[in-house]
């Protein structure tokens, strides 16, 4: 495994709106829906609803154990950083 997160998504400290700690108690798409609203986005202009871009269950499952994993991916354009912890949500392209 490498020791460093796949630059797929090149993101930077300047492009970043808000990093979240995750709950423990809480499920993913809750933090996740709060994650952007900590962001101050306008969640109801938004094209299409979140499950359409991610997979709640999946990103639940993960074995989050290890504390290099990371997922990357976008929701309504924003880039996105998972670790077990943090949502990290970046500005939009």
């Amino acid at each position: 495994m490498p020791d460093k997160p796949s630059d797929s998504l090149a993101l930077s400290e300047e492009q970043k709106l808000v990093t979240f700690e995750r709950h423990d108690d809480a499920l993913f798409e809750d933090d996740l829906l709060s994650a952007f609203k900590q962001a101050d986005q306008n969640l109801a202009d938004q094209d299409g609803p979140m499950r359409k871009f991610i997979d709640f269950s999946a990103v639940s499952n993960l074995t989050w154990e290890n504390p290099q994993l990371e997922v990357r991916t976008k929701v309504w354009g924003y880039p996105l950083r998972i670790t077990s912890d943090y949502i990290i949500i970046y500005s939009a392209e």
